[in-house]
């Protein structure tokens, strides 16, 4: 309810008791109220305010991950069935070119047809297959390494962004929660018995209610 100046200045409560009241007090009121407005606006807005971040979600995708299982396939392939260096592409070039040096070789020393040929040549292939797979292996554990790298690099990135966002958005939460809770405080401290000058003034009254100066303060 709203009072004027002039129903505050002179409050009649009933049997013939009559509260006057100073305009410093009057003031004082109209300062407490504007101020319950203020904070009780205050209150409302920081209640209605939202978090600006959204709710952090870890990233699980990696971009190495179908490379890394890839290239780890490939290692253990080999590692299960070693003669399967036999139908690589490099293998059977290198064993071509190789064979070819050879015939001309035994070819120019007359050994073409002596059982030393293919006695030799079995062993070349045999020392071009043992070579080939070891260049293999590295070649493969190199780039499951590489793989690996990059998978551990994308992880560690996904997490530093899921900790910078999640650091945001509790930040601005508890800040949130704080300016709630400080307005929140306010406003029931304004309401506290004898907080307002109205209810003070209110409060004083007292003596003999026949005096002429009973609630004159």
């Amino acid at each position: 309810m709203a009072y004027t100046d002039e129903e505050l200045a002179r409050e009649n409560v009933g049997m013939g008791q009559v509260i006057t009241r100073t305009p410093a007090q009057i003031a004082a009121y109209r300062a407490q109220m504007q101020g319950d407005q203020l904070t009780g606006n205050a209150l409302q807005s920081a209640m209605s305010r939202g978090n600006p971040f959204a709710v952090p979600t870890f990233n699980a995708e990696n971009r190495f991950d179908s490379a890394l299982t890839d290239s780890g396939n490939r290692v253990n392939a080999l590692l299960d069935n070693p003669d399967s260096i036999s139908q690589s592409a490099a293998y059977k070039f290198r064993l071509g070119q190789g064979m070819e040096a050879l015939q001309r070789s035994l070819g120019a020393k007359g050994l073409l047809n002596s059982g030393n040929r293919l006695t030799a040549m079995n062993d070349y292939a045999q020392g071009e297959a043992s070579q080939e797979y070891g260049n293999q292996f590295n070649r493969l554990a190199s780039l499951y390494g590489q793989n690996a790298q990059g998978y551990i690099g994308d992880k560690n990135a996904n997490t530093a962004q899921f900790s910078a966002q999640s650091g945001a958005y509790n930040t601005a939460q508890r800040n949130n929660d704080a300016a709630q809770l400080g307005w929140g405080e306010m406003s029931m401290n304004s309401k506290k018995p004898g907080m307002n000058p109205i209810y003070r003034s209110i409060s004083q009254i007292g003596g003999d209610p026949f005096s002429p100066n009973y609630g004159v303060y």
